[in-house]
């Protein structure tokens, strides 16, 4: 995976660090665990392939991204269940307990492939974060404005399915 990531990545944070905090999220610990739950692999969407004023190649794909995480030494009362809840609304993702101690999660999720002169000429991967200073210091502000139009189409349209 971080194979595929976007090198630009790698000049801010270091990669054995990010290894590491990969590994400690997701191995076992003593705190919680995290499950990544398979997904209608027919709802990831690929965009076409545009290009910027500079040549810079880029695409979106988007995809359901699901969890459970559960904690191991903690069980949530109805009051405790709600803020945790509210804070997962608060950042894009629909949630709910399975019991006392399980959370699922899930969001529509999207990345961005870039293709240049900084990635080879190779297409490399990165989150579509807007609020995140690393996604904002790499990608250009062209392919940021598209970015976000097109994630913002893609949240209407999960919507008005939903209706």
């Amino acid at each position: 995976m971080l194979n595929m990531t976007h090198p630009a990545i790698f000049e801010k944070i270091d990669k054995k660090s990010m290894i590491d905090g990969f590994k400690k999220m997701f191995e076992k610990n003593d705190e919680f665990e995290i499950e990544m739950v398979d997904t209608d692999q027919t709802r990831f969407n690929v965009s076409d392939i545009f290009t910027t004023t500079d040549n810079t190649k880029y695409a979106f794909s988007s995809y359901p991204m699901k969890m459970k995480m559960t904690f191991l030494k903690e069980k949530f009362d109805e009051d405790k269940k709600k803020m945790v809840l509210g804070m997962m609304e608060a950042q894009g993702m629909k949630a709910q307990f399975i019991n006392d101690t399980t959370l699922e999660m899930s969001k529509q999720s999207m990345i961005l492939a870039l293709n240049d002169k900084t990635t080879s000429n190779a297409w490399k991967y990165l989150n579509y974060d807007e609020a995140n200073p690393l996604y904002v210091s790499i990608v250009p502000v062209e392919v940021m404005k598209k970015a976000k139009e097109y994630y913002a189409n893609l949240l209407i349209k999960q919507k008005e399915n939903a209706n």
